[in-house]
């Protein structure tokens, strides 16, 4: 009995029926993981991270640099992310030399003013 519900299935799908064996295997084939271990992703995304908290240490420590020369500021900490720039520098206190930091941190990273904060140095 099952045999011949199973040949009466297959003469109603017709040629439909290996769409909808093609779509049950893509739907297993998805349930599975990759094969990729968690381990491997996520050294291959700290590794990525390291790669590229070198550059952004190596961008502020020049940004800082930089900041310094500008009249007024003093000496200047860095602090860039991709999300943001944190500067603390002696002359924050002037509105002048903050909108002039603020100027040069934006046109060197690309980030917009409401991103880059400065602030006074101790």
């Amino acid at each position: 009995m099952k045999n011949r519900d199973l040949k009466s299935l297959g003469k109603a799908l017709g040629k439909n029926k290996y769409v909808l064996i093609l779509a049950a295997l893509a739907l297993v084939l998805i349930a599975f993981p990759s094969g990729s271990s968690k381990s491997e992703a996520s050294s291959w995304i700290s590794g990525e991270s390291q790669s590229s908290a070198v550059v952004i240490d190596e961008e502020s420590a020049k940004l800082a640099d930089l900041i310094s020369s500008i009249e007024g500021v003093g000496e200047a900490k860095v602090l860039l992310s991709s999300e943001g720039a944190v500067i603390v520098c002696d002359g924050a206190d002037s509105s002048a030399v903050c909108l002039c930091v603020t100027n040069a941190v934006s046109v060197y990273t690309g980030l917009g003013s409401d991103k880059i904060e400065v602030i006074k140095m101790n």
